[in-house]
C-alpha cells in the first residue's frame, strides 16, 4: 500500500534528517506498525483478557503438542529398545541404570560387570570403604521366587563375599518386605529392597542401608574391639588388605575350580554308568550267544553218536529216578507202531523209516519231549508246546491231557 502525508512534527523532522536516506523509507514502515499496536493496545479492556486469552490459548497448544511429543518420543524408544516385549533386553537396561546411579553416587569405588560370569550376580562393587559388594538387579512383571534368591545366596557361597544387594525393581520379592535385610551364617549381611521403580534409586536405598548397618557393626558385639588391644590400625589395615585380596581371590579361585571338578565328576560318574550298563547288557548278550553255541555244538555231538547197543527194558532198568522212568514207560505205550525206538546218550529217539522224528531230552527234575519240523507248514498248540529253533518243545508233566496230547502228536506226523 503507498501512503503520502506530510509531517509536521518538529522533532520527528529533526529525528528523520538524522537517519541514514537509504534506511528512511524501512524505518518509517517499522514506526507506522508499532504505532498501530500502540493504538490497539490502548483499547484493550481492563480484565485484559485480550492479553490472557491468547498467551492461554499459545500455552494450551504448547502443552498439548509437547505431550503428543512426548508420548511419540517414549513409543519410539521402545520400539527401539524392544523393551515392551524383550524381557532380557528390559532386565540389561535396569542393570545399566543401576550401575550408572552406583557410579554416580560412589565416584571412590570401581564397579565391575560379572553377569556373564557364571555363580557371580550381576555386578560387583570393588575398592569399598567396607570390602566388595555382590549386587543382583532384577526387572520382572511379576514377584521374584524363592529360587533365585536361593541361586544368591549360592552366588555369594561360592565368591566369598560378606556383603550382598538384591534389588528388584518393578516388582516385589517373596517372602521379604520392600525393604528388608538379613544375616546368612552370621557372617554374611544380604540387604533386599523392591518395588522402588524403573529408576534403579533401589540399589542406592540397599547401599546405604547396607553401610548404616556396618558402621554400627553388625555382627560384632563388642564395637571397635581392636582399638582396645592398642595396635597401630593403620599398619594392621595396610598389611592386611593385600594378603587379604589375594587370599579372597585364591579362595575364589578355588570354590570355582571345586565346583567345576564336581560337574565334571558328576558327568563323569554319568558316562561310567552308561558305559557299564552297556558292557552288563553285552555280557549277558555273550553269555546268551555262547550258550546257544554250546548248544549247537551238543546238538552235533549227540547227532555223531551212535545209538546204544543196549535193548529198551535194559535201559529203563538202570533208570533210578522214578519219575523219569515212569515218563519213558508212558512214552513206549504211546509210540506208534510205525516208530522205531533207538536209545542214545541215554535218551530215546523215535524214527520213522530212518527220520528222525522225536526225541527225549531230559535233566535232574524234567523232561521235554521235542519233536522235530520236517517241512514249512505246521501247527503249535500252546496250550502245551512251544516253538523254539525250528523245533516243537513239549515239557512232560503228569497231566492226562498231555498224554493225550502226544499220542495224537506221534498219529498226526
Amino acid at each position: 500500500m503507498n501512503l503520502s502525508f506530510k509531517i509536521i512534527n518538529p522533532e520527528d523532522i529533526h529525528y528523520i534528517k538524522q537517519i541514514n536516506q537509504n534506511d528512511v523509507e524501512k524505518i518509517l514502515q517499522t514506526a507506522i506498525s508499532i504505532g498501530f499496536k500502540s493504538l490497539q493496545m490502548s483499547e484493550t479492556k481492563i480484565d485484559c483478557h485480550s492479553y490472557i486469552d491468547p498467551l492461554k490459548q499459545m500455552i494450551d497448544d504448547s502443552t498439548s503438542e509437547s505431550k503428543n511429543s512426548l508420548h511419540l518420543i517414549d513409543e519410539k524408544l521402545n520400539d527401539l529398545l524392544h523393551i515392551k516385549t524383550n524381557s532380557s533386553r528390559k532386565g540389561k537396561l535396569s542393570e545399566d541404570l543401576c550401575c550408572q546411579l552406583l557410579n554416580h553416587k560412589y565416584p571412590s569405588w570401581s564397579f565391575k560387570d560379572v553377569s556373564k560370569e557364571g555363580y557371580e550376580g550381576d555386578c560387583r562393587a570393588l575398592e569399598t570403604d567396607i570390602g566388595q559388594i555382590l549386587y543382583e538387579f532384577k526387572c520382572y512383571d511379576t514377584n521374584v521366587n524363592r529360587e533365585q534368591i536361593i541361586k544368591f545366596h549360592r552366588d555369594m557361597e561360592h565368591t566369598g563375599l560378606k556383603y550382598g544387594i538384591f534389588v528388584s525393581n518393578t516388582s516385589g520379592i517373596v517372602g521379604k518386605k520392600n525393604i528388608e535385610w538379613e544375616l546368612l551364617n552370621d557372617d554374611k549381611l544380604v540387604i533386599y529392597v523392591s518395588n522402588m521403580g524403573m529408576n534403579g534409586y533401589g540399589c542406592i536405598i540397599a547401599t546405604e542401608l547396607l553401610l548404616a548397618l556396618v558402621s554400627i557393626n553388625i555382627f560384632e558385639k563388642d564395637k571397635h574391639w581392636i582399638l582396645y588391644q592398642n595396635f597401630n590400625v593403620n599398619d594392621i589395615i595396610e598389611n592386611l588388605i593385600p594378603c587379604i585380596d589375594d587370599y579372597r581371590r585364591d579362595l575364589e579361585s578355588i570354590t570355582k575350580h571345586k565346583q567345576c571338578i564336581r560337574d565334571q565328576r558328576n558327568k563323569i560318574n554319568q558316562s561310567m554308568d552308561i558305559i557299564e550298563k552297556n558292557i552288563f547288557q553285552i555280557e549277558l548278550n555273550c553269555n546268551s550267544t555262547f550258550s546257544k553255541m554250546m548248544n549247537i555244538i551238543d546238538d552235533i555231538k549227540i547227532e555223531k553218536q551212535s545209538f546204544q547197543d543196549i535193548t529198551i527194558d535194559e535201559f529203563i532198568e538202570t533208570i533210578i529216578n522214578p519219575k523219569m522212568k515212569f515218563y519213558f514207560k508212558q512214552l513206549l505205550k504211546l509210540k506208534h507202531k510205525e516208530y522205531d525206538i533207538s536209545i542214545k546218550n541215554n535218551e530215546f529217539y523215535f524214527l520213522k523209516d530212518q527220520q528222525l522224528i522225536a526225541y527225549t531230552k531230559c535233566t535232574k527234575i524234567k523232561m521235554d519231549l521235542i519233536f522235530t519240523i520236517l517241512n514249512d507248514q505246521f501247527i503249535v498248540d500252546i496250550r502245551y508246546e512251544k516253538l523254539k529253533n525250528r523245533e516243537i518243545v513239549i515239557e512232560i508233566k503228569d497231566d492226562i491231557n498231555i498224554w493225550s496230547h502226544i499220542q495224537n502228536k506221534f498219529k498226526s506226523v
